[in-house]
């Protein structure tokens, strides 16, 4: 998956998340929360889980999103815009089993959490949530990410959500379901976010062309110099570098 996500193959990838291995009853997986008890950790599982965003994010995906199996609504706008996506479109799908995990993800099932836990993400659109009369935002602290409430931020500092950036910050909003500075997800913290996170036009590549490894380096080597690396927080390289479409 990691290559055909950097190489932007065209094919569309829907990741059904539930947070345990039901097909084959009921092992935990790579998404389970830390602690999670089931047949294979007796225990508690001692690993934190894998955030699927974040990892497509960072392989360079082209589209990222997330959708949530209640809302066949939602659902159905995210598939069709990953299905009409140019490239390699990644899609999340917040999933329940009723078997072996029933009401994984209730708290964006009820009425009631899901007004103060999920933050639709919406392209050029500033990233809040929560009841009407008690709106949270997600601003800016510097360069870290900070839920206020909406009333005590003027408008001009909200963020305002970039499905078109390549920055991996564009998918932090409910990438993790804790505090984002916390890699343990929790959804009692920081919102969930359906909706897309990323949807870039960039070149493709198919099965033929992927093997043409040096033509594809030149192609790219046509769009100027190379994206700038972060050393000791600060930017080595030009601000603002994209491949050619």
């Amino acid at each position: 998956m990691v290559h055909v996500l950097r190489r932007n193959v065209g094919v569309t990838i829907l990741l059904f998340n539930n947070r345990i291995y039901g097909l084959t009853k009921g092992q935990y997986s790579p998404t389970s929360e830390l602690g999670k008890v089931t047949k294979s950790t007796p225990m508690g599982s001692a690993d934190r889980p894998v955030n699927p965003l974040a990892f497509a994010l960072g392989c360079g995906a082209t589209f990222v999103a997330r959708t949530v199996d209640r809302n066949i609504q939602h659902m159905e706008s995210m598939l069709k815009r990953a299905a009409a996506h140019k490239g390699t479109a990644f899609l999340e799908i917040l999933q329940n089993c009723n078997v072996y995990n029933d009401l994984a993800w209730n708290v964006v099932y009820d009425k009631e959490s899901k007004l103060q836990h999920e933050l639709r993400l919406e392209h050029g659109k500033p990233l809040l949530f929560g009841a009407p009369d008690d709106k949270k935002a997600m601003i800016m602290d510097g360069v870290v990410p900070k839920v206020v409430s909406a009333r005590d931020v003027p408008e001009s500092a909200l963020w305002v959500h970039d499905e078109k950036s390549r920055s991996l910050r564009a998918g932090l909003p409910g990438a993790d379901r804790r505090s984002l500075r916390d890699r343990r997800p929790d959804l009692r913290g920081s919102p969930a976010g359906p909706g897309a996170t990323r949807d870039l036009r960039a070149r493709t590549r198919g099965h033929r062309e992927a093997l043409d490894v040096r033509g594809y380096v030149e192609d790219l080597a046509r769009g100027g110099a190379s994206p700038p690396i972060l050393i000791g927080g600060r930017l080595d390289g030009p601000l603002r570098c994209l491949p050619p479409n």
